[in-house]
């Protein structure tokens, strides 16, 4: 069982995973926020 699919490409993930750029900028189904959790799952980097 699928609770959702992300799809977009490696410039945009970059920018939501590092840069928190909006899931709208992305194509989602199912449960956002699995997504938002998983994207959260990345540390992002340090000033």
């Amino acid at each position: 069982m699928v609770d959702a699919t992300l799809v977009t490409d490696a410039g945009t993930l970059r920018s939501l995973v590092f840069l928190g750029a909006r899931l709208d900028d992305a194509a989602v189904t199912g449960d956002r926020g699995v997504v938002k959790r998983f994207l959260g799952c990345f540390p992002r980097p340090s000033a």
